[in-house]
């Protein structure tokens, strides 16, 4: 799996979007599905929204905790995953 991501919303992709709530700022506009492409992305042009991002190295974990974290997780498209959570988090000058 790569380090580049583009989530999409729009009227296609795999998952259903149950929900969107925001709890600062704008709210993202609505879309009923949501795909995800493993590098950074243009957005398709029926997509309501797009979030790119990167994976970065973990910070906030101990070496035994983030073996335990790989040890746990499972990668996604697996039959049993039937629930998610999106929470983007834009890291401007305030959050910091």
């Amino acid at each position: 799996m790569g380090r580049l991501y583009t989530f999409m919303g729009g009227p296609h992709g795999p998952w259903s979007i149950t929900s969107i709530t925001p709890v600062t700022g704008n709210s993202l506009p609505p879309a009923a599905r949501m795909s995800l492409l493993e590098e950074a992305s243009d957005a398709a042009p029926e997509a309501a929204w797009s979030l790119r991002g990167i994976v970065s190295n973990e910070r906030y974990t101990t070496r035994p905790e983030k073996d335990e974290l790989v040890r746990s997780q499972s990668g996604l498209g697996r039959p049993e995953a039937t629930l998610a959570a999106l929470i983007p988090i834009r890291k401007s000058a305030a959050w910091w």
